[in-house]
């Protein structure tokens, strides 16, 4: 082999060693902002179209509705959850 060839050989070994490095060096996903679920049978994650108990508590997990019922007022009235003001009458 030619010195040349191993001087070639060499750079590239050590560029691809400085690649693996910098990929595995690579920031984290945020751990609060993973959802991790414990279902491998979930059908769909399109809210509109699940019939199913699995896929209904993935995505009430990622969805969050606008309002909700307050069932501790009498009579029950809509309080904001994610919305930012109450619904006008």
């Amino acid at each position: 082999m030619k010195a040349g060839a191993q001087g070639r050989r060499w750079i590239l070994t050590i560029a691809a060693i400085a690649a693996i490095a910098v990929a595995c060096a690579a920031g984290a996903a945020d751990p609060n902002k993973i959802l991790r679920v414990a279902a491998n049978d979930i059908d769909t994650l399109d809210p509109h179209q699940y019939n199913d108990n699995p896929s209904f508590e993935v995505l009430i997990s990622i969805f969050e509705p606008l309002y909700e019922w307050d069932y501790l007022q009498s009579p029950p009235k809509l309080s904001p959850l994610t919305a930012t003001a109450p619904i006008a009458y």
